[in-house]
């Protein structure tokens, strides 16, 4: 087996396996603390394409019979920090994404770039501005598509004259 399809096949098998520690239940963890735990175990999952199990880690923020709501807004209105709920709305996204939902993606990522806040913000936001423009591409909304790719690039480029103007002063 090539080296890289075995490495792809031990992050599956890695991400199997946290999978199910998580959906055996996590003990007495705090509500954030799952949702920090499913956010991270979704998207590795979504990253090496293992969208079943992702679906099986974000089922408790989804709704069985989604329609045009995927979204269990009573599971996820438990987590408190902005910044984790659109860690799972982007990974949601990604997850619809797959399913060719892509209207339904693009209303998660606009919801998540919405929520980012605190020092990390423009990270985060860039992370779902590249999602979105994947999105669109899909979509083939190339003109949205580039914008969105831009828009990624400037939170970033931004940051990185903060931090510099910072270690300059």
């Amino acid at each position: 087996m090539p080296a890289r399809l075995e490495t792809i096949g031990c992050g599956l098998e890695a991400a199997r396996r946290q999978a199910e520690a998580l959906l055996r239940g996590t003990g007495e963890s705090s509500a954030e603390q799952e949702a920090a735990a499913r956010a991270a175990v979704a998207k590795q999952c979504n990253y090496l394409g293992d969208y079943d199990t992702a679906a099986l880690v974000l089922a408790p923020y989804l709704l069985d019979s989604p329609g045009d709501n995927v979204l269990n807004e009573q599971a996820l209105s438990h987590v408190e920090s902005r910044n984790l709920r659109g860690d799972l709305l982007v990974e949601i996204a990604l997850l619809m994404n797959h399913f060719r939902k892509y209207a339904l993606a693009v209303d998660l990522l606009l919801r998540a770039i919405d929520l980012y806040e605190g020092s990390n913000a423009h990270f985060r936001k860039a992370n779902a501005y590249h999602w979105l423009a994947f999105t669109k591409l899909n979509q083939h909304d190339f003109a949205e598509s580039e914008r969105c790719d831009l828009k990624a690039m400037e939170l970033l480029y931004q940051r990185a004259n903060q931090d510099k103007r910072h270690v300059g002063s």
